[in-house]
């Protein structure tokens, strides 16, 4: 739960240092990383079972998350510009003696519970009344889901093939091979988007020119989910399926990545609200298909 709120978070604060037309692979970077900890997540946790028992699995996490609050106190920095104007415009008038203000301070400063309500409501303001919110969220939400549910269904497939759990949590390394493929395919991507802004009046690319690989891994997610599915048998070499999973992440990659990036270039000051939006689809859908996973796998296998 609590590393949802960075995950949301890290779109909004590129979008807020980088302009549209320098953003794609600062958030080619982010959704990289981010995959590429689910996949390291799997490779050495299966190990760490294996080897030192499943609750070493949890200690390494505290260890890891430890780490990462020290180095968040000493590195992250805020980066809202109004934020900034604000901490700008007081610097000026200490040093000028001459009263600075920006415009975010001339407006009606709100107390911290109704600052906390406006950013928890937001979000579902943004799920429920913008309709192309909605509808991206229930779609990368729903492969989120069928990603959770897979990650259940990896282990009872690759444990066909007598894989130990060590064995089985390297399957894991097919999100990171997904994830590098798709992320040099979105050098691509930032091709066709800077073509659209060349051809553009203003200069600046639509945000629905984001989408066009987005569109191509609405196809491959599927297709690879589908086909790993099928070939998931002990009559089948493991290195089959396996390959439909790199697939599989390559194109749910694809999604995520042209996602984030629309939300970032459509909403910008508010493009944390949406992604939190999506987020929060992703998150409950994801959570909810894996307690149904051995009942439907329980029939094939």
């Amino acid at each position: 739960m609590v590393s949802s709120v960075g995950i949301s978070m890290v779109g909004g604060t590129v979008a807020d240092l980088f302009r549209a037309n320098d953003r794609g692979n600062p958030m080619n970077i982010f959704a990289l990383t981010n995959f590429l900890g689910q996949a390291s997540g799997g490779l050495m946790m299966g190990w760490v079972g294996e080897k030192a028992g499943f609750r070493w699995c949890y200690a390494v996490q505290c260890i890891a998350a430890a780490v990462s609050v020290v180095l968040n106190v000493f590195v992250l920095r805020e980066t809202r510009a109004e934020k900034l104007l604000s901490r700008r415009a007081q610097k000026l008038t200490k040093a000028t003696g001459i009263k600075h203000v920006c415009k975010a301070d001339l407006q009606e400063h709100k107390s911290f519970l109704a600052v906390l309500r406006v950013s928890a409501l937001r979000p579902l303001q943004f799920l429920t009344g913008e309709p192309i919110v909605t509808v991206l969220s229930i779609w990368i939400g729903f492969a989120w889901a069928v990603i959770y549910l897979g990650g259940t269904a990896t282990i009872l497939v690759f444990r066909q093939y007598g894989f130990t759990d060590g064995q089985t949590g390297s399957v894991q390394a097919c999100i990171g091979v997904g994830a590098l493929i798709g992320s040099c395919t979105n050098y691509h991507q930032e091709y066709l988007y800077r073509r659209a802004a060349q051809r553009s009046p203003t200069g600046r690319a639509p945000p629905e020119a984001r989408l066009y690989w987005a569109a191509i891994g609405g196809v491959l997610f599927p297709l690879g989910t589908m086909v790993f599915a099928w070939t998931g048998t002990p009559n089948i070499h493991w290195i089959v399926p396996a390959i439909m999973l790199c697939i599989s992440y390559w194109g749910s990659y694809c999604m995520y990545n042209g996602v984030f990036n629309y939300f970032a270039d459509a909403y910008e000051t508010y493009s944390s609200s949406a992604q939190a939006a999506q987020g929060l689809a992703r998150n409950i859908m994801a959570g909810i298909f894996p307690l149904f996973a051995h009942q439907m796998a329980s029939g094939g296998y």
